[in-house]
């Protein structure tokens, strides 16, 4: 078993299949007893719930304290819909393009461009065809892009191993890079709602095995003592500081004109060494080696709404950096992530793709039930205009998001109060 809780599920798995067997486990893996203390109210146990159905009814109709419940509803294209093996299954592309004008100003920003811009990036794998749902804006905070799903782009049948690899792939993306998987949940195999696989695409949308086989978890590679400088080792690299928390970079340049002993951008500090060694006690060995300028990806996954309609929510409780900071940060005191920069930060956006295509989805559940008990409008479309977010519904949206705060998509962590934060590089006073 790879983990003490996989092996304690599997031992209490085992004990209700023999306690079936004779006969002290129903069908429904209850207990049968016939102890009528079980049939008692046992409500005085619990003295401090509270009981929704009868604390509503005192509450007035058209509040906001007033909960109207509902069952949640998922699209049909993606029920039961899980890639089998020997079995036909459809491949949607996921075509993500930035819409804001290129970059040339900024290098850092130019290097996240150019990577959105190739055609690569990741595609969903299901057992059923998809209808045509209208292209969509998402908003990252360097820009909006426009998501174009080029469905049932084609047709395959996988063996049974290829698919075990892209199930692999698709649990190290929502595990390991958006970890939005938790210790505490199992991998749903009852094929029903939301059943599909994402997989990594080339640029020419094939499926890029050669991704799925290589990577099959996330490497972390610390630099070695005595340090070696490489710059062929640095270029696009994934890299993390591994002296403190912080997010997870793409080294956007080499800086063969940058050392360490290079003077500190501000006048706190004499060179970039001086500022390691007060500010965090570290001693740089290499004093000749590039430091490399970087750009961080951020950690929200929520890229639904345009970032400035965000930041007027009542609970934002972080700002923007200013985009004309420039980060960079010691070779020596990184280590390095082995997996393809662009397949780490396109996955980013794949939560809010998801989400804005079940609900698209679910409307066209919707549309297709209308016209065909009403005998109004097409039972098909095979082109719709593209979705535009309005000044209206950013407002509309974003109320109801800053209301509800248990909505699906949301960030990950907390993002800090930058209360004058201390960057690689760079520091507020």
């Amino acid at each position: 078993m790879p983990s003490i809780n996989s092996a304690k599920r599997s031992a209490a798995m085992k004990m209700c299949i023999e306690l079936h067997k004779i006969g002290e486990l129903t069908d429904k893996l209850q207990p049968i007893t016939e102890n009528l203390l079980l049939l008692k109210n046992l409500n005085y146990l619990f003295p401090n719930w509270i009981d929704e159905n009868d604390s509503e009814k005192t509450i007035l109709f058209g509040t906001y304290h007033k909960k109207r419940h509902h069952h949640l509803q998922f699209p049909s294209a993606l029920y039961n819909a899980f890639p089998l093996p020997q079995n036909t299954v459809y491949l949607h592309i996921l075509h993500a393009t930035p819409k804001y004008p290129i970059p040339h100003d900024d290098n850092r920003y130019l290097v996240f461009y150019n990577l959105l811009c190739n055609s690569a990036g990741f595609g969903i794998l299901s057992a059923k065809q998809m209808p045509q749902i209208p292209s969509f804006p998402i908003f990252m905070n360097i820009g909006e892009l426009n998501v174009d799903v080029k469905v049932n782009h084609v047709t395959m049948i996988l063996s049974e191993e290829e698919v075990r690899f892209i199930k692999v792939f698709h649990t190290l993306i929502f595990s390991e890079i958006i970890p939005v998987i938790k210790s505490f949940m199992v991998f749903d195999n009852s094929n029903f709602d939301n059943c599909f696989l994402i997989t990594p695409v080339d640029e020419k949308w094939n499926i890029n095995w050669q991704v799925i086989k290589h990577y099959k978890c996330i490497e972390y590679i610390s630099p070695v003592v005595p340090f070696d400088f490489k710059s062929t080792d640095y270029e696009l690299t994934l890299v993390k500081p591994n002296y403190r928390a912080a997010e997870t970079y793409i080294v956007t340049q080499v800086c063969d004109d940058i050392t360490p002993n290079s003077c500190f951008p501000t006048d706190n500090f004499l060179s970039y060494a001086h500022y390691y060694k007060e500010k965090h006690g570290l001693t740089i060995n290499n004093l000749r080696q590039p430091m490399l300028e970087v750009k961080a990806i951020s950690r929200r996954i929520n890229y639904i709404l345009p970032r400035h309609m965000q930041s007027e929510s009542k609970n934002r409780r972080y700002v923007d950096l200013p985009k004309n900071m420039k980060e960079h940060l010691v070779p020596e005191l990184c280590t390095k992530i082995n997996f393809p920069s662009l397949y780490w930060l396109k996955a980013t956006i794949l939560p809010s793709i998801l989400h804005r295509i079940s609900q698209l989805l679910v409307a066209e559940d919707l549309r297709y039930t209308i016209a065909k008990e009403t005998n109004l409008g097409l039972l098909s479309n095979n082109k719709w205009v593209p979705l535009i977010i309005t000044d209206e519904e950013e407002k509309e949206e974003s109320f109801e998001m800053s209301e509800n705060v248990t909505e699906d998509i949301d960030v990950l962590e907390s993002e800090p109060v930058l209360n004058g934060p201390e960057i690689d590089g760079y520091t507020f006073l």
